[in-house]
């Protein structure tokens, strides 16, 4: 899965930065953030912005600043398939 440079200040994908596998787990989805994402048709594409992001082994995906992924491709019954799309912020330390 290629891995993305996310400009939160224009809400859209950059540079490519690696190729990592598809995580298997996602959490802490950021509702109401002042973070943007790219104008998209909801009937073919989704974004969601996390802050976790895990490995199939559980170990952490982090990068020091923010990253975007598709995650692939989802279908349900008759419904078009849908890109899923996420923002991974960097982790807060307190």
């Amino acid at each position: 899965m290629k891995i993305f440079k996310y400009d939160v200040s224009r809400s859209q994908k950059g540079d490519k930065v690696c190729d990592i596998l598809i995580p298997s787990g996602f959490s802490s989805f950021v509702y109401g953030s002042d973070v943007g994402v790219p104008k998209h048709n909801p009937n073919t594409t989704t974004w969601q912005i996390i802050r976790k992001a895990e490995d199939r082994r559980g170990n952490p995906i982090e990068f020091p600043f923010p990253v975007c992924f598709c995650a692939g491709q989802t279908t349900a019954g008759n419904q078009p398939p849908i890109w899923e799309w996420y923002v991974l912020l960097p982790t807060v330390n307190n």
